[in-house]
């Protein structure tokens, strides 16, 4: 089990540490901190400084598919290892910095896609890598996700700006249909990139890589999710807060009809088969 979120601590290289990185080596001689090591504990780790001790710990992945109560398992992890780092789609674009990651953080979270994470994984580390996702019922999950296309927007300018605009165009789409079944259906099947078997496709890729399922030490659903998270953590009480949570944007009886229902039965059928499926997979396991 992972230890304190100081795992690296162990086995630090003072010499190594402040020739590695010549501004802390001045701050150290100028008092602003005693050693190379009180600043790697209260800086240096969350900055991914070179020159750090790799952790001995198995580093903790999650594959964190939007609208999977990720943001409240994330809140989990900061509190049990605080030494994080959540939404690393960033790091997955910078291989020095990922790699950095990767020896010396507790755990990593992010949106990347499984299969592009574990060929960088495979590449980077040879650290032991528990990795773990969490699924949601598909049908609340695709009206989560269509919701959120509408909240970004809700939440004002600064929060709206923040995402690409290949995201405003799709936001403006959806906001700007009537909320009726045929108008979401429409909108579901112009951005099926988005939409159908997401869930499957973060957790597998473009391509339905379902080998890679034996690369998973779990993954969750609603009702495992707190007894999983204690086994990876090591903690006794990790219940999850609600993070994240948005009012709809619209009647969600729009998702039940038998219309759509039915729709979505072709749709979402791979989330649908593979969610169902869990419990078979994964539940003797909590």
């Amino acid at each position: 089990m992972p230890g304190s979120g100081n795992c690296n601590v162990r086995g630090f290289d003072e010499a190594a540490y402040l020739a590695a990185n010549p501004d802390v080596r001045d701050a150290v001689s100028r008092g602003a901190f005693r050693s190379g090591l009180d600043h790697f504990e209260k800086h240096g780790q969350f900055e991914l400084r070179a020159g750090a001790p790799a952790c001995e710990n198995p580093l903790l992945y999650f594959v964190h598919v939007p609208k999977t109560a990720g943001s409240s398992v994330n809140a989990v992890l900061k509190k049990a290892l605080p030494n994080g780092r959540d939404h690393c789609e960033a790091l997955v674009k910078d291989p020095e910095k990922f790699k950095l990651a990767l020896s010396t953080l507790p755990w990593l979270s992010g949106h990347v896609d499984f299969d592009l994470a574990v060929n960088l994984i495979d590449s980077l580390t040879e650290r032991r890598v528990r990795v773990f996702a969490c699924m949601r019922n598909p049908l609340k999950q695709i009206m989560s996700h269509y919701n959120w296309l509408i909240e970004i927007h809700a939440k004002g300018p600064d929060f709206y700006n923040a995402h690409p605009p290949v995201m405003h165009a799709i936001s403006a789409k959806i906001r700007s249909s009537p909320l009726t079944t045929d108008a979401v259906i429409e909108n579901l099947q112009h951005y099926p990139g988005l939409f159908s078997n997401h869930q499957c496709r973060v957790l597998f890729g473009y391509a339905k890589n379902f080998d890679l399922i034996e690369r998973y030490e779990f993954i969750g659903r609603e009702d495992t999710m707190e007894r999983l998270l204690a086994m990876m953590t090591g903690t006794k009480n990790s219940r999850l807060p609600r993070t994240n949570v948005s009012r709809y944007h619209f009647d969600p009886t729009i998702f039940f009809n038998s219309r759509m229902m039915s729709f979505l039965e072709k749709y979402n059928s791979e989330d649908e088969k593979f969610y169902k499926g869990l419990p078979r997979r994964f539940g003797r396991l909590l």
